[in-house]
């Protein structure tokens, strides 16, 4: 009786994790206005998009596309600069996850200088755990990222970086970057294939509204769903007392 009980929660938690990532996609595709004229996109993962968004590749809102170098693994230390890594993006959320956090301590001028970070760049995973995302908030330490990541920095005050990362989250933004990954066993992306990916670019308020009521119905679904993982872990608790 316990495991069906878990097994519903999982189900459900899994109905949940589909209906946030739809959410998403329906938010940085169509929009808010459901009454809103639309417009053939081009891009076969797109489909429709408001009239008056446009559709361009990454490539050309962004300042920088870059991912870091090899061989950091030789500064790390118990003090120093914040290096990032596959584990800390996430899949489920464009949150950084800060519960794993190395530190490296590298030499004047070294040559991964050029992926320090700044507030809004976005980072995406380009081996192992392909397409996960996270954004660097605002007055965040500069970092520096592993071979591992891509860093994106779009154009300033011309594009809303959450809306970008979003728009790579979303069903249409990984089904461009999961089919331009290669290799066999494992997964990679070049940074050619991330700056060929194509995103719809409303007007900047648009995008910040539409972000700001994205989030709100995003966090509603977190915490049904937090909520029932901790009804989960409570039912094993049960079982193992059961057992006992």
């Amino acid at each position: 009786q316990i495991d069906q009980l878990i097994a519903k929660k999982q189900t459900l938690i899994d109905k949940l994790n589909e209906q946030r990532i739809a959410l998403i996609t329906h938010a940085v595709t169509k929009g808010l206005n459901p009454a809103v004229t639309l417009k053939d996109s081009g891009v076969e993962w797109l489909g429709e998009v408001p009239k008056h968004w446009d559709v361009v590749r990454l490539r050309y809102i962004t300042e920088k596309i870059t991912s870091g170098s090899r061989g950091w693994a030789q500064y790390f230390a118990d003090e120093g600069e914040q290096f990032l890594r596959i584990t800390n993006l996430s899949r489920k959320s464009i949150s950084l996850l800060e519960d794993d956090m190395r530190r490296v301590n590298p030499p004047e001028g070294t040559e991964g200088e050029r992926t320090k970070t700044q507030d809004g760049d976005i980072l995406v995973s380009i081996t192992a755990d392909l397409g996960s995302i996270a954004v660097i908030p605002e007055n965040y330490e500069a970092s520096y990222v592993s071979q591992h990541i891509a860093l994106i920095r779009p154009e300033p005050k011309q594009f809303d970086s959450k809306w970008i990362a979003y728009c790579l989250f979303s069903h249409a933004g990984k089904a461009q970057l999961l089919g331009a990954g290669y290799g066999g066993t494992k997964v990679q992306l070049g940074l050619a294939d991330i700056k060929e990916v194509y995103i719809p670019i409303p007007p900047l308020l648009e995008q910040t509204k539409i972000i700001e009521q994205l989030v709100e119905q995003i966090d509603r679904l977190d915490r049904m769903i937090d909520l029932n993982q901790q009804t989960i872990d409570k039912l094993k608790e049960y079982r193992t007392a059961l057992i006992t």
